[in-house]
């Protein structure tokens, strides 16, 4: 009924015919029985039947032809509402066959008188209902599509664990013919990373078979999408991408755009727009110590007291960002033995119990190392608590060779560390014994070093460790018979490793910190003999008197200003009554003299 369909027209009509002739004598083959069938839209299923006869796609018509006349079906075909695809044509076909009505076996018994197909003439019909697409050419349209994308970073690193958020904007032109069913694809390299959906988007199933698992959205742009006269046709479309989440070692993020339609594509390349999003990391880590048992007293062994003294030095090991840190190695040494000068034995003071770092809740082990003197014997230290796996490999996992080659590689790239004895020479004070591992040649110790890698350290986390010192009473108080003052320091360092990874400056990198504990015994001798303090009162009192006595005769306690006053005092009246005498006197010789005149 139409010669093109509108975009959005509803339905149209079909007339199907069929006409039958032969060349058998007029009197003969007069009707015949055929079955016809027609098919619309076998492919793209846009179109069905809307008959008395059935719905759908496929429709089969049975009738008996008279000869030489046409049959027709007037036939109404519905289309599907937002069917999109619009360029390809709706294809109809129809086909037809004879219907043979006989009862008879035409296997054993040949009919001379039944009608047969013409072998020359088609059985077959074809035709195409094209769509008013606006393109050129009735079954294709050529779009030029391209796609631009822009991040808010422009350009610029995002900070991990500073920048939680990055909104891409995507824009999609087309400069050709229209562009139908135009769809954009937005793949991101994690799941989850999305923080919002825009408007006509959709998340894809995730195939969890592959690796890594990417994340890609789909979102309809627009059917058509039609170029304007003088500009571009610009669809944008914003993605919010959370990157909180992000794991630490990635390096930048790879976010790919790409449009595409049922249109022909005349510049496929510029299609795809591909962002690559460097990240950053940045962050500084310090150390700190102290400890309670900053002064310790080592009197006699009473009832109650137990053989070893406990000594706790705690660490703590901060990350002050904004970003984590993948792993950090904090090592500490601590004196534990003693060679006294001139002396050819060493005196295991203390023993180190293998130490654990807590972060959040979560514990990791750490092993500890010996050096300076010769390994503290196995049977002491399992006999003071200590057992084999308290001086293995912290962190056991699966693979623990490989993952102690590993470790032990990545010691082996940090500067080997020391660090200075903060008591030099002008503040020592005689007899007293510093022990440290500075590794002075006027000391010898032996040193426990501990070793214990840790991380992932997310913004802010704390890393805890105890190094509990369990220091023998006796060993101790031999020592303190040569020496008035024993001090112990530990030594604690934390590194960044992989730092090169980090935005950090040299003098952040590693950060090292000391803890002191002192130790003195008790002023020993007898108790004082009970004359002694009367005679000390009576001494000071006499001497008190004494010192009275000769500030008085050396006129200390004479108040010179007072008697000076006083002085003053008396010398004033005696004028004052001076001046009055002399008025009186004067006013006697005027009377005098009056009456003489009289």
């Amino acid at each position: 009924s139409v010669k093109k369909l509108d975009t959005n027209a509803a339905n149209f009509t079909v007339k199907a015919c069929l006409r039958y002739t032969t060349a058998a004598r007029s009197d003969l083959l007069r009707y015949v029985s055929a079955e016809s069938t027609v098919k619309i839209d076998q492919n793209l299923r846009r179109a069905t039947f809307s008959d008395s006869q059935g719905q759908g796609n496929t429709l089969t018509l049975q009738t008996r032809l008279v000869r030489d006349s046409f049959h027709c079906w007037p036939l109404t075909i519905k289309l599907k509402e937002n069917i999109g695809s619009v360029i390809q044509p709706i294809e109809i076909s129809m086909e037809y066959k004879i219907k043979d009505d006989a009862s008879v076996n035409r296997e054993k018994t040949f009919c001379k008188m039944c009608p047969v197909v013409d072998p020359h003439k088609p059985t077959s019909i074809y035709t195409k209902v094209p769509f008013a697409h606006g393109c050129k050419e009735k079954d294709v349209c050529y779009a030029d599509l391209k796609v631009v994308a822009q991040a808010s970073n422009r350009g610029k690193p995002l900070v991990l664990g500073r920048d939680s958020k990055l909104t891409v904007n995507v824009t999609v032109m087309n400069a050709g013919e229209p562009a139908y069913l135009t769809k954009l694809e937005f793949t991101l390299p994690g799941r989850n990373m999305l923080a919002k959906l825009p408007k006509n988007c959709y998340q894809t199933e995730i195939d969890i078979s592959t690796k890594p698992q990417k994340e890609v959205i789909l979102c309809n742009l627009g059917n058509p999408l039609i170029a304007g006269t003088d500009t571009y046709n610009l669809v944008p479309t914003g993605f919010e991408v959370d990157v909180s989440s992000v794991p630490i070692h990635t390096s930048s993020l790879t976010l790919n755009a790409t449009a595409w339609s049922s249109s022909e594509e005349t510049k496929p390349k510029d299609n795809t727009a591909i962002l690559d999003i460097p990240l950053k990391l940045v962050s500084r880590v310090d150390i700190t110590g102290n400890t309670l048992q900053k002064h310790i007293i080592v009197g006699s062994q009473g009832e109650n007291d137990t053989e070893d003294i406990p000594v706790v030095h705690k660490y703590e090991i901060v990350n002050y960002g904004p970003s984590p840190i993948g792993s950090v190695l904090i090592r500490f040494k601590i004196p534990i033995a003693y060679s006294p000068p001139a002396a050819n034995h060493e005196l295991l003071y203390a023993n180190l119990p293998n130490p654990q770092v807590i972060v959040g809740g979560h514990i990791f082990r750490c092993d500890v190392e010996y050096s300076g003197l010769d390994t503290p014997d196995i049977d002491s230290l399992r006999a003071s608590g200590w057992n084999d796996r308290d001086r293995s490999q912290g962190r056991p996992v699966a693979g623990s060779a490989d993952t102690t080659d590993l470790l032990q590689r990545r010691r082996r790239s940090l500067t080997t560390w020391s660090f200075n004895d903060t008591n030099t020479d002008e503040f020592r004070i005689k007899r007293a014994l510093y022990l440290n591992c500075s590794g002075g040649k006027e000391v010898l110790t032996g040193c426990a070093l501990v070793n214990c890698e840790v991380g992932p350290l997310s913004s802010q986390n704390r890393a805890e460790v105890n190094l509990e010192l369990f220091i023998n009473r006796t060993v101790l108080g031999t020592m303190l018979n040569d020496v008035d003052l024993i001090q112990i320091s530990s030594v604690g360092r934390v590194d960044i490793l992989e730092a090169e990874k980090y935005d950090v400056p040299w003098e952040y990198r590693s950060k090292v910190t000391t803890v002191e504990t002192e130790m003195m015994g008790e002023v020993g001798g007898d108790g004082l003999p009970s004359w002694i303090v009367p005679l000390s009162i009576i001494l000071g009192l006499l001497l008190l008197l004494l010192l009275i006595k000769c500030l008085s005769n050396c006129g200390f306690f004479k108040r010179t200003t007072k008697e000076k006053l006083i002085t003053m005092k008396e010398k004033a009246a005696e004028d004052e009554f001076e001046i009055l005498n002399f008025l009186d006197e004067t006013e006697d010789d005027n009377k005098s003299f009056n009456l003489d005149e009289e």
